[in-house]
């Protein structure tokens, strides 16, 4: 996609150059300025939009962002296509939205975020009702009030998250996740071994860690099952690509069902 930003501040420079040498006056060259940035933003929509769409049964945030980093920053760009993945999260979770049960694998049996959504929702109102009570201006009330909402928001849509994004079989790709925030993924035919073999990350955190060439993908500071793969795998950290690995513990609520679907494809030997 630099193409785009090429020829979006091509369009620029040429703009520039005309209105110094005289060829167009000062109001010309800022309409010129206004029509290219509308272009370069339709274009950039539709381009997106387009990515969405293939990507909104998968989560695969990698075109979306792709087409974002093409017009801001990639730090923004990153910020946007989390605050995407949020919402759209909690659209599919309130749709009732879920992958194929026979292709995806849960891993929310251990997660403290049911227990962590319940207890701040029983406690937000008196939250809401201690600030508008000691906070003295207007404004900073509705702004303390705004930040909490928004806050409850991203709880409910990371507590979605484990149900509406499992693991995924994806043709033949093998898609592991933590919530909408960490990402691996693996085709099918770079999986080696698959061993049953419960491990614990470093320091029993949880999401995506890595440690020497090993990665772990934990909930609960816990991981269930063990990949071995044929080659270096890189993972996302919050859209943020990791270094490479060679192998991986996921943790998983049925990890004889995972095993046992990917012993179908014959590449993949097994081990209890």
């Amino acid at each position: 996609m630099q193409w785009l930003r090429r020829t979006f501040w091509g369009l620029l420079l040429l703009n520039a150059i005309l209105l110094l040498s005289g060829t167009i006056d000062a109001v010309v060259a800022m309409s010129l300025v206004a029509a290219i940035e509308l272009a370069a933003a339709g274009v950039a929509l539709m381009l997106g939009w387009q990515a969405f769409r293939q990507a909104r049964n998968t989560n695969d945030q990698s075109k979306l962002l792709t087409i974002l980093t093409t017009l801001v920053p990639q730090h923004i760009a990153r910020f946007i296509v989390l605050e995407i993945s949020m919402l759209w999260t909690l659209a599919r979770w309130i749709g009732r939205r879920r992958p194929d049960p026979k292709r995806s694998f849960s891993y929310a049996r251990r997660s403290l975020f049911g227990a962590l959504t319940v207890f701040v929702l029983l406690t937000a109102p008196a939250e809401i009702l201690l600030v508008h009570l000691l906070l003295p201006w207007d404004w900073i009330r509705w702004l303390a009030i705004g930040l909490s909402l928004y806050g409850l928001l991203w709880l409910v849509a990371l507590w979605a998250a484990e149900r509406v994004w499992p693991h995924q079989v994806v043709g033949d790709v093998l898609v592991l996740r933590w919530l909408f925030l960490h990402e691996i993924r693996l085709p099918l035919a770079s999986i080696q071994q698959v061993m049953i073999e419960p491990a614990a990350p470093p320091k029993g955190r949880d999401g995506l860690i890595l440690d020497d060439e090993r990665a772990f993908l934990a909930v609960g500071g816990r991981t269930d099952i063990s990949l071995t793969l044929t080659q270096p795998a890189v993972g996302l950290r919050y859209l943020t690509p990791t270094r490479p690995f060679r192998s991986i513990c996921v943790a998983v609520d049925d990890p004889e069902r995972l095993q046992r679907v990917l012993s179908q494809t014959p590449s993949v030997p097994h081990t209890n």
